[in-house]
């Protein structure tokens, strides 16, 4: 089954799947964060009702140690905004990501955290990654990716502080938290998308397309904060993918024509060819042009290279979520 097919999947209710095909393509929606959008989507049998109520279960837990961390910020004083973690459809990966752009208060956070008994798991330039009992929690000061699989690292690809004076209250699941525009939470995953993991997720693709769907999306807006650090031909290439693959499945364009490719019948999943991957970071390193921006577009592109033979290799990619296969259930 091609990802042409698995999107429409998502598009249709009370999809009919055989047993044989059933397990596979949970396995596949597993590994992009996409399990319980997909299991809602289908004809409700005893197998899908139990994993749903094992997926409502983890839903429940993230919820509540999301309240605890949201609730320990607030109360001491810690500005803190949830970032591409609120989709617009029910569905979570194994982490949720927090962004406090103040120094200080971001300094102080890792305390209280500590304070809660978060385990520390890595503290590496402006991101801590924590741990508590099968859930994580990622705090970052700076909005940065270094293709390792630590956030806060590599290049500065927005302006934090812009973002957080952008940004809006809304009651999560009965959490108050506060979040980005539109606009900013789409960079954010267009940014972490190219020089995180070098390819577009289900996840990333659903969450994007839905969120221009359902708002009159500024792409001036997209434009202006992109190419202010040295992306925005990147960005507009992923903007051009989610539009002519939402085209493909559903016959409507979600954004101008203008923004399309070719061939989009290209698979989400694949990598980001050699050249434009090089020429991404190519473009970013002349928008920084200093030493430690040559360190992250060599090492970036490495990174990128060694994925990409993995891929063709063995179809492993990189920061795949299988939480129902690590708990046995497939």
């Amino acid at each position: 089954m091609n990802d042409a097919d698995l999107i429409k999947i998502f598009y249709k209710e009370n999809n009919t799947i055989s047993s044989n095909d059933l397990n596979s393509l949970i396995r596949t929606f597993c590994l992009q964060g996409m399990e319980y959008p997909f299991l809602a989507r289908i004809k409700s049998n005893k197998f899908v009702n139990k994993l749903l109520l094992k997926l409502d279960k983890r839903f429940n837990d993230y919820l509540g140690y999301l309240k605890v961390a949201a609730e320990l910020f607030s109360k001491n004083n810690v500005k803190f905004m949830f970032v591409k973690s609120n989709p617009p459809f029910k569905g979570f990966s194994n982490d949720f990501d927090l962004l406090i752009p103040n120094k200080v208060m971001y300094d102080k956070s890792i305390s209280l955290l500590k304070d809660i008994n978060y385990s520390i798991t890595h503290k590496i330039n402006h991101e801590i990654h924590c741990f508590f009992d099968g859930l994580t929690l990622d705090v970052h000061n700076k909005l940065g990716w270094d293709g390792f699989g630590n956030g806060g690292g590599g290049f500065r690809l927005l302006d934090e502080r812009l973002i957080f004076s952008n940004s809006k209250l809304i009651n999560f699941f009965g959490i108050k938290l506060r979040v980005p525009k539109v606009e900013d939470e789409i960079l954010i995953l267009m940014a972490h998308s190219l020089f995180q993991h070098h390819y577009l997720s289900l996840y990333e693709f659903f969450y994007i397309s839905e969120l221009i769907k359902r708002n009159n999306i500024d792409l001036d807006y997209i434009k202006i904060n992109s190419s202010r650090f040295g992306w925005w031909q990147g960005a507009k290439h992923v903007l051009s993918l989610v539009n002519s693959k939402y085209y493909s499945i559903n016959n409507n364009y979600l954004l101008p024509k203008s923004f399309s490719i070719k061939n989009y019948s290209v698979k989400i999943l694949d990598y980001n060819s050699s050249s434009f991957t090089l020429k991404l970071y190519f473009n970013k390193l002349i928008n920084d042009f200093n030493l430690k921006s040559f360190y992250y577009s060599i090492t970036g592109f490495l990174i990128y290279l060694m994925r990409f033979l993995r891929y063709k290799s063995n179809g492993y990619l990189a920061f795949n979520i299988d939480f129902l296969t690590k708990e046995g259930y497939l």
